[in-house]
């Protein structure tokens, strides 16, 4: 799609937004190892992590601290940038709440082939393209492009209630069992108990 970073969320639709890639892949593959999109509602104090692989080398993570975020990819195919000798933080927005992301092992920060930061509504490329990784392109997508992207990564055939059901979550609403039936009726909602936990996402009956 080549979408550029202008497409990303900003504030608290880009937590709504990748909280909703992980609790659809927790509904999709039950089992963690092999999903693409995971979030952690309680990374730190009054902090939250996203985080995405594709299995391939792919990868990116995400530090949300309430409206600002740090945002960090990587690609095998694209070129790696070296970390500038004062370090990346002092040529980020002086925002309060990053200060644990730019030395985070965690987050591959040696490892980085694009990085963005958001404040005040508005994201600065720190390094890398315009364009967005691929693994955020997520981000972006409606609920008939997640289908057609799950059907590729999971091998699946969505039918019209299951898009449906993706746009339900995508739009930030409560989850059911009917909602986890609909998309994968070989789990439930109970299964899914310690998955909604760490997400953090809403559940209705």
């Amino acid at each position: 799609m080549n979408r550029t970073i202008d497409a990303l969320p900003v504030g608290r639709a880009f937590s709504q937004r990748t909280k909703a890639l992980a609790i659809i892949d927790a509904i999709l593959c039950p089992e963690w190892e092999y999903r693409c999109y995971s979030f952690n509602s309680g990374w730190g104090s009054g902090q939250s992590m996203a985080s995405a692989r594709d299995g391939q080398g792919a990868e990116y993570f995400a530090l949300i601290s309430n409206d600002v975020i740090g945002f960090t990819s990587y690609e095998p195919q694209s070129l790696l940038v070296p970390t500038p000798s004062d370090g990346w933080a002092a040529h980020a927005p002086a925002s309060t709440g990053l200060e644990d992301f730019w030395d985070e092992p965690a987050f591959s920060m040696d490892r980085i082939s694009w990085l963005a930061a958001c404040d005040a509504g508005s994201w600065l490329l720190l390094a890398g393209e315009l364009r967005i990784p691929d693994l955020a392109e997520a981000l972006t997508r409606d609920a008939e492009e997640h289908a057609g992207w799950a059907a590729t990564y999971y091998e699946l055939t969505p039918r019209t209630e299951q898009v449906e059901a993706l746009r339900h979550l995508l739009d930030g609403r409560p989850l059911t069992g009917e909602i986890v039936a609909t998309l994968n009726p070989s789990t439930s909602i109970v299964d899914l108990a310690d998955d909604i936990t760490e997400i953090g996402w809403p559940t209705a009956v």
